[in-house]
């Protein structure tokens, strides 16, 4: 998932300072996380070592483009993150991550900044001004995109060329969107095509029902 790492980051990383999560709401957060089994069959799944996204480097650099407040971007909320997910032929990969915010209030603050029509330009800035962009080939393009009400999100293209591979060119969208106090993020990714919006329309339904 490097392409969409970064975006994914700056959603998961938006959050207030000395927050925590009730042991109910991280139970909660787990339960609606994508799982292998709302997958197509001969998908399958890689555990990640950490729910740690650690400090986001960016955040100064993009709460300023954005002109939000560093606060609202600089710290890392709790959060649980599923597998990564895989299809049987290794073209297609998802994964999801829900953050746990302080209050809905809070939430509503995040979401109104990642939704923002400044967004998509601050957010691919900073990716092809960074280290995320050092496995592509050119530039990395961030398009806001249309989705369904309550929801923001982002298409990220680029070509990727990994340990001297064939450059491939890749798709991801990165959908987010906010429940209460929860912030999910969906990423998929998709290489030679765009992210199937079917795929990713289902996954969400999924996620947004269980919250």
């Amino acid at each position: 998932m490097a392409i969409g790492g970064l975006l994914a980051a700056a959603g998961s990383g938006l959050a207030g300072a000395g927050t925590a999560a009730t042991a109910s709401q991280k139970a909660q957060a787990k339960k609606a996380l994508v799982a292998l089994y709302d997958l197509p069959k001969g998908w399958t799944s890689t555990p990640v070592p950490s729910t740690s996204a650690g400090t986001f480097s960016g955040a100064p650099r993009l709460a300023k483009c954005m002109g939000v407040p560093t606060k609202l971007i600089a710290n890392n909320p709790p959060r649980v993150v599923s597998p990564v997910f895989e299809d049987g032929g290794g073209s297609e990969l998802v994964q999801d991550t829900i953050s746990i915010y302080p209050s809905a209030t809070y939430a509503k603050a995040v979401f109104a900044a990642i939704s923002s029509h400044k967004a998509a330009g601050c957010i691919g800035s900073l990716m092809n001004a960074s280290s995320a962009g050092a496995g592509s080939t050119g530039h990395v393009t961030v398009t806001r995109v249309a989705s369904a009400k309550g929801t923001a999100a982002f298409t990220l293209d680029a070509t990727v060329s990994a340990n001297g591979s064939t450059p491939t060119p890749t798709s991801t969208e990165v959908v987010y969107f906010f429940d209460g106090p929860f912030g999910n993020g969906l990423n998929v990714e998709t290489s030679g095509s765009e992210a199937p919006a079917a795929l990713t329309d289902h996954l969400l339904a999924l996620v947004r029902g269980r919250l």
